[in-house]
C-alpha cells in the first residue's frame, strides 16, 4: 500500500497518513481504510448488523405527490412526455408550421448535426413522439 503512518503530534486518536504520488487512486480517508481492511482481510473481519438504522432519508411530500399522480394518471391511459430540449431546426419550426423567430438558442459546436438547436415549446417532443406512440397504441393522450 505504500502509506507512511505515524501518530498525530496534535491528537493521540489520531494517525498522519503520507500518501506516496504514485497513489492517485488515494482521495479520501475512506480510500485508506478500504486498503486496510483489504491488507487485513475482508472475510476476517467480523459479520456483524448495525443496532440501529443510520438511514435517514425520506421522501419529500412533492415527490411521493408527483409518483401518484403519475401512476394515476398512466392507469387511466395517460402517457407522460419528457421531451428533449435540444431539437434540429426543422423539429423546432417547419415540424410546427410557425415561422423561424429566432428565439432559439443554436449550438455554435453540436455533438450531432441532428440536434443544433434548443427548444422553447413543449411542442416539439409531442411531434416527434407522437407517430411513435401511435403506430404502436393508436390514439392516445398526453399528460
Amino acid at each position: 500500500m505504500c502509506y507512511d503512518a505515524k501518530p498525530s503530534t496534535t491528537d493521540s486518536d489520531l494517525l498522519d497518513v503520507n500518501i506516496p504520488i504514485t497513489r492517485a487512486d488515494v482521495l479520501h480517508q475512506a480510500d485508506i481504510m478500504e486498503d486496510a481492511a483489504i491488507a487485513y482481510g475482508f472475510n476476517n473481519l467480523p459479520r456483524t448488523f448495525p443496532s440501529t438504522s443510520a438511514s435517514v432519508a425520506a421522501a419529500l411530500p412533492i415527490n411521493k405527490l408527483a409518483d401518484i399522480v403519475r401512476q394515476e394518471s398512466a392507469m387511466a391511459g395517460w402517457s407522460e412526455v419528457m421531451p428533449l430540449i435540444l431539437c434540429s431546426h426543422d423539429e423546432n419550426y417547419a415540424w410546427l408550421q410557425k415561422a423561424d423567430d429566432n428565439r432559439a438558442v443554436r449550438l455554435a459546436n453540436p455533438k450531432t448535426a441532428r440536434v443544433p438547436d434548443r427548444t422553447d415549446v413543449i411542442d416539439t417532443g409531442l411531434v416527434e413522439d407522437h407517430p411513435r406512440e401511435s403506430a404502436a397504441r393508436g390514439a392516445h393522450a398526453y399528460f
